[in-house]
């Protein structure tokens, strides 16, 4: 079992359904659809650009102390790797965890 899914079994969030985030498949497109939020919003061209989340600790562009990227970033071979999977983002992505989403 993934780091992923036990940390999902085990604590799922509150008022979460124990199914909210099931594999590491799920927490890597939950992840990217976090980070491009201010792009798809229009706050910003690039999710770089947003001061105001994690995206720029998890592809090495600033280190902070808040973000916890590893349960992430551990899923790729480096950081600019998992820039590239957020960047390669297309809505089709979006339909592989549709299932899982909360309304």
């Amino acid at each position: 079992m993934g780091d992923a899914v036990r940390l999902c079994a085990e604590s799922p969030g509150p008022g979460l359904p124990s199914w909210a985030a099931c594999t590491d498949e799920y927490l890597l497109h939950l992840s990217r659809d976090i980070h491009l939020n201010p792009v798809h919003a229009g706050l910003v061209a690039r999710p770089e650009d947003w001061a105001f989340f994690s995206y720029q600790d998890y592809v090495g562009l600033r280190t902070g102390t808040l973000a916890k990227p590893g349960l992430v970033l551990e899923q790729f071979p480096s950081q600019p790797t998992y820039a590239q999977f957020v960047a390669d983002y297309v809505d089709a992505d979006r339909t592989a965890i549709e299932h899982l989403m909360l309304d």
